[in-house]
């Protein structure tokens, strides 16, 4: 067990690794704040457009009408 210079306690040297391993990863973190927020809305609109856009996709498949971009006799895409 090593002795902290500032207080005098004992602190296991597992607990001391872990504390100096999380003092040398703060160094390297950079805070996004405004931007993650930001991120955040528009991975929640984008998912909601995907969720409509695949919903419309199914119905147009379980439907019996073709789609006029596929050609009946090949089913390969024309455009």
């Amino acid at each position: 067990m090593a002795v902290t210079p500032a207080t005098g306690v004992r602190i296991p040297a597992t607990k001391r690794a872990k504390l100096e391993s999380d003092r040398r990863r703060q160094k390297t973190r950079v805070n996004i704040g405004e931007a993650f927020e930001k991120w955040k809305i528009l991975r929640e609109y984008l998912e909601i457009i995907t969720k409509y856009v695949w919903k419309k996709v199914g119905l147009l498949m379980l439907s019996k009408q073709r789609c006029p971009c596929v050609s009946p006799v090949v089913g390969r895409f024309l455009g």
